[in-house]
């Protein structure tokens, strides 16, 4: 080596850069210029797979002992765009959610902030915060006075800028929005997340009134300009009140002082694909990095945040106030008068009452189409022959659907198995229900499901439409679109049931949570009308008096008994391929067994019926995150460098 050349390498140093790619971090050279202004969190473009690509630096990295090691060519920020606590999260969420730390930041940060010929200088570029324009409520409509212990406590805790996570059981929603609101006044770089679009519309335009264009709006469906001014804005510190959907908690705010989890409780925090992680439990450790408060807050808690109130993880706010809620009756539908098989006349009765005061009524059955076709002589159903479901009947176009894929076919006027000819209506969706309700409240309901919406895109905007309708059919569509509380006179729930019989640990739980999300839907004055087959399931015991306490009591001696969460941890493995590997599956399993011993409870693997040859699903259920990732890891060796199938793994599932 020529003296001249080992001076020149003397002077290169090395940095990690990790590219918003399925890749981990990769080690690049760069110039003394370079080097003397570089810093972990900034933006460079380098050379990968010949072709220049955009990433951030995350550390400096010691001389790799391989050569030709490529160079970075430039920056692209004159300022880190990821400060010390969020590359620290980047590294958890990378680790935590057993991806690479390149599908980690992709989750992160937006494309456009990567895209090629962007070297402007982001850290000044001239930007405007993306507000998000919606109807505005008056203040008396969101907000209702809030208890000042809870206030003080809140507010404490950011004054002295620590970590600390609350959860606050609120009485309503309003009662929920109140206390953010009030803990917001006079701060600055915070993030209130909301887990639908529709639940942006109740607060956006206060946080407008408070804070102008300090507040960013980010969410899925925002326009690729207005995401990349929304960020720019945020990076450059112009806004630093972020309001947004679960990408929201990965908001680049510098000096963070508050984290506010919306209805924390609800499952579109988990993201279903890519990187499957959890925004409220983010939000918890971005707290914990960048020592922050968080507020957790739910009328109705998930089991595991309650649960962590009493071991001290959480620190539990309540709303002491009495809240103004909807009566809740039950009918028995084995002994109870009928309109019609799938109508009692309770539910009819207090519809027809509602339309003599011009009041709106609500059905809801978490159904689409008309009914099932069933045969009257051998039973049969016809399924799906692809998702092995039964294929549902809409009267309006005659066809069968699968709800899964979308698979349709025209129905048969004899049985395909038997060949019988007496063919019978079996179950009720929303098509059945609005045309049995025509037929007895002679009025014309407005039936709202994904089929009408995507045939009607008004329907998108529900709080406009429902005004000045009489009755409304719909599935719970509705109540992550309406945005109004307190709409509806009477709601009636034809199939709660249903929700009971889902194969799920969380079936009970689930159930709970959304009776009292529809409760939020009804005046205080009005009445929650519950038909069921099963009128002593605890959950119908307990939503009657709206008894959290006792549910979550009843819901926990359940859980420890099976040893699901909160007394345990669990990761989902989906194996998808177009060839049976079934043998592969079997080896993996056995193999990793062997090492994971007795620490991992291993339950599959189950095969599952879809459009590829198969479908696989294993659940891993262990007392410690460590036995998990032990058992991930090694099982994700045995497939390593195969094609024929495609693995995701599911760290914390929501459904099982």
């Amino acid at each position: 080596m020529s003296c001249f050349s080992f001076m020149l390498k003397s002077c290169m140093h090395f940095f990690n850069v990790v590219f918003p790619l399925n890749l981990g971090a990769m080690t690049y050279s760069a110039s003394p210029e370079l080097t003397s202004v570089i810093r972990p969190g900034m933006a460079v473009k380098a050379e990968l797979k010949r072709s220049e690509t955009c990433g951030i630096v995350i550390s400096k990295a010691s001389e790799p002992a391989i050569k030709g090691i490529k160079e970075i060519t430039c920056l692209i920020s004159d300022q880190p765009v990821f400060s010390e606590p969020m590359l620290g999260l980047l590294k958890w969420v990378a680790g935590y959610y057993i991806v690479p730390d390149g599908l980690a930041l992709k989750s992160m940060l937006p494309k456009e902030i990567f895209k090629k010929g962007r070297e402007a200088n982001i850290s000044k570029t001239k930007t405007h915060s993306s507000t998000y324009t919606v109807q505005d409520p008056s203040d008396g409509e969101i907000l209702s006075e809030s208890d000042p212990q809870v206030i003080a406590a809140i507010r404490e805790s950011i004054d002295k800028k620590e970590y600390r996570s609350y959860l606050f059981h609120a009485g309503t929603t309003r009662d929920e929005v109140s206390v953010v609101l009030e803990s917001l006044l006079g701060i600055s770089n915070a993030i209130i997340l909301v887990p639908e679009i529709s639940h942006i519309e109740i607060l956006a335009s206060s946080l407008t009134k408070l804070y102008g264009e300090r507040l960013a709006v980010l969410h899925g469906k925002l326009t690729t300009a207005r995401r990349r001014r929304a960020f720019n804005s945020i990076i450059s510190g112009r806004s630093d009140i972020v309001l947004g959907t679960r990408p929201a908690v990965f908001a680049p705010l510098r000096k963070l002082s508050f984290i506010s989890v919306l209805h924390e409780h609800d499952r579109s925090y988990k993201n279903i694909e890519g990187l499957r992680y959890n925004a409220r439990d983010v939000a918890v450790m971005r707290g914990y990095l960048e020592k922050t408060t968080v507020l957790l807050s739910s009328v109705a808690p998930s089991i595991e945040s309650f649960y962590n109130t009493t071991t001290g993880k959480y620190t539990l706010l309540r709303d002491e106030k009495p809240a103004e809620r909807p009566r809740v009756e039950i009918i028995k539908m084995q002994t109870a008068k009928k309109t019609t098989p799938y109508l009692s006349k309770r539910v009819t009765d207090a519809a027809a009452s509602c339309t003599k005061r011009d009041e709106t009524s609500l059905f809801l059955i978490n159904r689409k189409g008309y009914s099932i076709i069933q045969c009257r002589e051998c039973s049969y159903i016809e399924t799906c022959p692809v998702c092995n479901l039964p294929l549902v009947y809409h009267k309006d176009e005659k066809l069968l659907k699968c709800h899964c894929c979308g698979r349709t076919s025209r129905p048969s006027n004899v049985c395909n198995k038997c060949k019988g000819s007496r063919l019978g209506m079996v179950g009720a969706g929303t098509q059945r229900i609005a045309s049995e309700i025509k037929n007895h409240l002679n009025t014309e309901p407005l039936r709202i499901d994904r089929d009408t919406i995507r045939k009607n895109p008004l329907l998108q905007k529900v709080s406009d439409i429902i005004r000045d309708e009489e009755v409304i059919v719909s599935t719970k569509i509705i109540t992550k679109r309406l945005a109004q509380r307190g709409t509806f006179c009477i709601c009636a729930f034809l199939n709660p049931d249903a929700g009971l019989h889902i194969p799920d640990f969380r079936s009970s739980e689930l159930l709970f949570q959304e009776l009292v999300n529809i409760s939020e839907h009804i005046r205080g004055s009005g009445t929650l009308i519950i038909q069921t087959r099963m009128p002593d399931s605890h959950v119908y015991k307990c939503i009657r008096k709206y008894d959290y306490p006792s549910f979550f009591e009843e819901e926990l001696l359940n859980r420890k008994s099976l040893m699901y969460p909160p007394f345990s941890r669990l990761v989902l493995i989906t194996i998808t391929s177009k060839v049976d590997i079934g043998k592969e599956v079997a080896v993996a399993m056995k193999t990793t067994g062997m090492t994971a011993g007795e620490a991992v409870e291993v339950i599959g693997p189950l095969r599952v019926e879809g459009r590829d040859k198969g479908t696989w699903k294993i659940l891993l259920k262990s007392k410690t995150k460590v036995s998990l990732h032990f058992y991930v890891h090694n099982f994700l060796k045995a497939f390593k460098g195969s094609k024929k199938f495609r693995i995701t793994v599911d760290v914390d599932p929501v459904s099982i």
